[in-house]
C-alpha cells in the first residue's frame, strides 16, 4: 500500500517540508521519520508511506520540519500490512458473532 499518512491543511499551507512520526501507545517513536511530500494536484495536501510495522494503533503526528512545529495529528489503526477500517471492524464483530451463535447451537443440542 502507499499513502496511507495523510494530512489535509488549508490550500494556503502549500510548499511545506512535512514529515510523521509514528507514536507507538506510551508514546515512544516507532522508527524514523517519515517524508510526506506535498500531493502534486491538490494544495495543501500531503502524503506518506505507512513503514513496515507491527499491528497496532499509533498516533501519527505530523511536523512542518522547516518551522518546527507541530501541524496535525492523527491515529492509523494497523493490521501489519495495511490500515484496518470500519468495514474491517464490521466484518470481525459478524464473524465473531456467527460463531458465538454456532457455539450457542452446538451448546443446546447437547442438553
Amino acid at each position: 500500500m502507499a499513502n496511507e499518512l495523510n494530512l489535509r491543511l488549508s490550500p494556503g499551507q502549500t510548499g511545506l517540508t512535512i514529515v510523521a512520526r509514528l507514536r507507538a501507545p506510551g508514546g515512544a517513536q516507532q522508527g524514523t521519520d517519515i517524508s510526506c511530500p506535498e500531493n502534486g494536484t491538490v494544495a495543501g495536501f500531503y502524503s506518506g508511506n505507512m513503514p513496515a510495522a507491527p499491528a497496532n494503533v499509533y498516533t501519527v503526528d505530523f511536523f512542518d520540519t522547516v518551522n518546527s512545529r507541530l501541524v496535525g495529528v492523527g491515529e492509523m489503526h494497523w493490521n501489519g500490512t495495511e490500515e484496518l477500517t470500519i468495514e474491517d471492524a464490521v466484518d470481525d464483530i459478524a464473524s465473531a458473532s456467527a460463531a458465538i451463535l454456532a457455539a450457542i447451537a452446538a451448546l443446546d443440542d447437547l442438553s
